[in-house]
């Protein structure tokens, strides 16, 4: 398998666990009505992959993304997440240096896991109003520090954990959805352009070091009820 350069994946049920391992000449991957994708397929450490350009997930059948997914491909330039993907799992994008421009979340995803995009040079990340996304996981976002448009968070997400959006130097903003309940710690530690948000009614707790070096921060923050912050 060396030699295999492409590969299309059409309408089936289940791609799981190294299926590129030792393709280290494939260059294109597109995906279309797979309904479940699990751990590891093209995992650079373990394939090799020379995965290039622009990923496309088209697919039109619920779709979570497994474990590792596409884990240090990178020379990937773009992230094109179909319109069904119901979730993005641990570490999935993780170390996808070569992404440029803005990776779109789409409404039927409803969570983001841990390291999902930690260390992407994204320079834009879009959350639509109507997302059904409930949860961004521990260091989802870590350095992502290319990201310079404003986050939307939806209301329907409640939870942003620790670190999520660590060291993401360049986002300018944020709004906050009003079913947010937590802040994770240091959930935007070195966020150093970021404006004092406008914090929701239902945030109940906000943890330690979430805002620390946010030295844009000049406003003092204020919330209409008691929030616990841990000191």
């Amino acid at each position: 398998m060396g030699y295999v350069s492409a590969v299309w994946l059409y309408c089936g049920n289940l791609i799981s666990g190294l299926n590129t391992r030792y393709c280290t000449s494939l260059t294109y991957i597109h995906i279309d009505k797979l309904s479940n994708i699990t751990s590891y397929n093209f995992i650079s450490a373990h394939s090799g992959s020379n995965l290039t350009g622009v990923l496309n997930i088209s697919s039109s059948a619920p779709t979570p993304l497994g474990n590792n997914f596409c884990d240090g491909c990178t020379k990937i330039t773009a992230i094109n997440l179909g319109t069904s993907i119901t979730s993005i799992s641990l570490q999935a994008f993780r170390n996808c240096t070569g992404v440029t421009g803005t990776v779109t979340i789409p409404d039927s995803c409803t969570s983001i896991g841990q390291e999902a995009f930690q260390n992407c040079t994204l320079t834009g990340l879009t959350i639509n109003s109507t997302s059904t996304l409930t949860s961004i996981g521990q260091s989802s976002f870590y350095n992502c520090n290319k990201i310079t448009s404003g986050l939307a968070l939806p209301n329907s997400l409640t939870t942003l954990s620790a670190s999520a959006f660590y060291n993401c130097s360049k986002i300018p903003s944020v709004a906050f959805g009003n079913s947010l309940t937590t802040i994770g710690q240091s959930a935007f530690q070195g966020c150093t352009s970021l404006q004092t948000p406008t914090f929701p009614d239902n945030i109940i707790t906000i943890g330690i070091s979430s805002f620390n070096g946010c030295t844009g921060m000049t406003n003092t923050l204020s919330f209409n009820k008691v929030v616990t912050i841990p000191t």
